[in-house]
């Protein structure tokens, strides 16, 4: 009887204890279209800042590139206007003129006098290089009225 008092108490503590209740899994829910929606826009809407960033860093570091073309470049432009003045001095020129050309310097003074053209008339040398069009107009020549007297001996018919 012992063993069978021994499954008839097991039988009876599996009673006493409580079993675990199982719960039905609930239904899985569907999220509603326009939640997804809000959800895609949000995530959009937070990813605009950061291209937003993006393309200002990129602008900054072209703006950065073109500040330092344009130093070279004004960095260049001065070393060439010193160029200029180095050779435009008239030390070196004179130098250059007297080495490479074997030139000495003038002795004396001298003139050269240009006349103009045969049969041109009120020359003036000092509008040579002035264009014709802003010149004054020249005056036009007034010719010699006849006497009154004239024109009444035209009329009268000759022999």
């Amino acid at each position: 009887m012992a063993v069978a008092d021994s499954s008839t108490r097991t039988q009876a503590q599996a009673q006493a204890q409580p079993q675990p209740r199982v719960r039905p899994l609930p239904a899985p829910q569907t999220f509603p279209a326009f939640v997804v929606l809000a959800l895609v826009v949000i995530g959009a809407a937070g990813l605009l800042p950061l291209r937003l960033n993006t393309n200002a860093t990129t602008t900054s570091f072209s703006i950065t590139g073109l500040e330092e073309e344009r130093s070279f470049w004004q960095a260049k432009t001065i070393q060439l206007q010193n160029d200029i003045a180095t050779q435009a001095a008239l030390s070196r020129i004179d130098r250059e003129a007297k080495e490479r050309f074997g030139m000495i310097p003038a002795s004396g003074d001298q003139q050269l006098l240009i006349t103009p053209e045969k049969g041109a008339q009120g020359f003036d040398p000092s509008l040579d290089h002035v264009p014709s069009r802003y010149l004054p107009a020249a005056p036009e020549e007034i010719q010699p009225s006849s006497p009154w007297w004239r024109s009444v001996l035209d009329i009268i018919p000759r022999p």
